[in-house]
């Protein structure tokens, strides 16, 4: 699928990338009035956040769950600027968290929570404090990280209208979750510790003796918010989006991977691609990860391509292993749910010790055959095992793909008698399989760990006219902290 030879090599802005950030960044920017091409590798938008078919089934390629749509809310934003109408309806249930002992619906309403874990409820009014003042403030896109004197005003100002809520804050700059949870005489309780550890590492891929207090809080405060069932697949988002590029005559060229980025030390120069096309522009933008874009860069070595971009030892990114099943229908008869956080019985909580499960709508007739649902079930997973283990060849490989597939499919029957028996389509991918169809060098997927404010990258680069889009930068994964990016990079372009 192509929109169309781009009619000329010589745009204002070049987006590299249809994502999520790649698209969102294109709309803005060519609703301001900017020419605008997008070059995409594949053949669909969306990258983690796409959808595709298989076999009879659809399924999405990550992001299963919609999130940011409610008011005020970086989608709800989004479209109010754009005049977008996002394909949504409200789910009653953001996600059910279940362990061996709990089932507790996770809804806007917290009684379920409260009732699980009764000592908690002061801590979690804390971090409902807390998210309420962060929504407020980032309603017209806190620039954060600041970039200079006039982000640092414009932090103070906004800071200064919040007062007395935002007198709150500076407690929580440098706390984490853990030290909030020492405060509420909660970091004993294995049982909360652990509900906490297992929903950080969805929202903010790390736990909570690392999670930065405030970013924790409002990446606890999702299913507060409320999630979003997105009528036909996660990836009419990115469809939407497309449209709203191409009804602003933005260019988006599909099948055209860049091979390089050429730059002379301050500037990049133009983009060469695999299909022999090159680009100049005025602006260069990538939606890709810092490791994936050091992989495209031609010229003089340059000594940092942003801050802070690559994650430190302590603080390793993750991958994402991920099956894509079709099931039996009668397997779920018993829940509404649509999406599960399951645990398993002992403490691990990646490689399979914990999962999340999303169904397709009962009511879909699109994502499944008649009496069938499409399954999607992912783990956190060191995408370094992954590499290893194709190195020392493909046999290894194999085992270690095996041997996950049925450790989760193993926890998912204990929370869904019947599952493996109701399986009537199966496949799975590992990190590599990400690095193969999105580009995202070794298969990292989610961002980095948020356990800083103070060292979170932005999406300004040494080079000065290329920036970065996506969930490597400020505020980090998530189609809602994706667009928050993206909204926040339009702000400095157009300003």
């Amino acid at each position: 699928m192509n929109t169309g030879k781009a009619h000329s090599n010589r745009p204002d802005v070049l987006v590299i990338g249809a994502g999520i950030g790649g698209l969102t960044i294109a709309a803005l920017l060519c609703n301001a009035g900017h020419s605008v091409t997008i070059l995409e590798a594949q053949s669909r938008p969306g990258g983690c956040a796409a959808s595709f078919y298989h076999s009879g089934y659809r399924f999405e390629a990550g992001a299963t769950v919609g999130c940011g749509f409610h008011h005020g809310g970086p989608l709800d934003i989004l479209s109010k600027r754009l005049g977008l109408t996002w394909p949504v309806e409200p789910a009653a249930v953001s996600w059910e968290y279940r362990d061996k002992v709990h089932r507790i619906p996770l809804t806007r309403d917290r009684s379920a929570l409260h009732a699980a874990f009764p000592r908690s409820v002061s801590f979690l009014q804390e971090q409902e404090r807390l998210a309420d003042v962060i929504w407020r403030m980032s309603h017209n896109v806190l620039p954060w990280p600041t970039r200079g004197l006039g982000d640092l005003l414009t932090c103070a100002k906004i800071f200064a209208s919040s007062i007395p809520d935002s007198l709150l804050l500076p407690h929580f700059f440098r706390a984490t979750v853990h030290t909030r949870l020492k405060a509420h005489g909660l970091h004993d309780d294995r049982d909360f510790v652990r509900f906490l550890d297992s929903e950080l590492l969805i929202t903010a891929q790390t736990t909570s003796c690392k999670a930065n207090a405030i970013y924790g809080a409002v990446a606890l405060d999702l299913p507060r918010k409320g999630t979003y069932h997105v009528k036909g697949g996660v990836g009419m988002v990115s469809d939407t989006l497309c449209e709203a590029v191409k009804s602003r005559r933005g260019l988006i060229s599909f099948r055209n991977r860049v091979r390089k980025i050429h730059h002379d030390g301050k500037r990049a120069t133009h983009i060469e691609t695999e299909n022999g096309q090159r680009f100049k522009a005025r602006a260069v933008i990538a939606n890709l990860t810092h490791e994936s874009l050091d992989e495209v860069l031609e010229g003089p070595r340059i000594p940092a391509l942003s801050r802070s971009r690559h994650l430190s030892p302590n603080e390793p990114g993750h991958g994402a292993f991920i099956l894509h099943l079709g099931v039996k229908d009668r397997v779920f008869r018993e829940t509404q749910c649509l999406h599960f956080h399951l645990l398993g019985d002992g403490h691990e909580l990646t490689e399979g010790g914990r999962i999340f499960l999303s169904l397709s709508h009962p009511e879909d007739r699109d994502a499944a055959p008649p009496e069938t649902r499409s399954v999607t079930i992912s783990t956190h997973t060191d995408p370094l095992t992954w590499r290893r283990a194709i190195e020392s060849g493909r046999t290894h490989y194999k085992f270690l793909k095996t041997a996950l597939t049925e450790k989760i499919i193993d926890l998912a029957s204990l929370h869904f008698p019947g599952l493996r028996e109701g399986i009537l389509y199966q496949t799975a991918g590992t990190p590599l399989t990400y690095e193969r169809y999105t580009g995202r060098r070794l298969g990292y997927v989610g961002g980095r760990p948020q356990t800083s404010l103070f060292q979170s990258p932005g999406p300004e680069t040494s080079i000065e006219n290329l920036y970065i889009v996506g969930d490597s930068i400020f505020p980090g994964q998530s189609i809602a902290g994706v667009v928050t990016g993206a909204m926040r990079l339009a702000r400095i372009l157009i300003e």
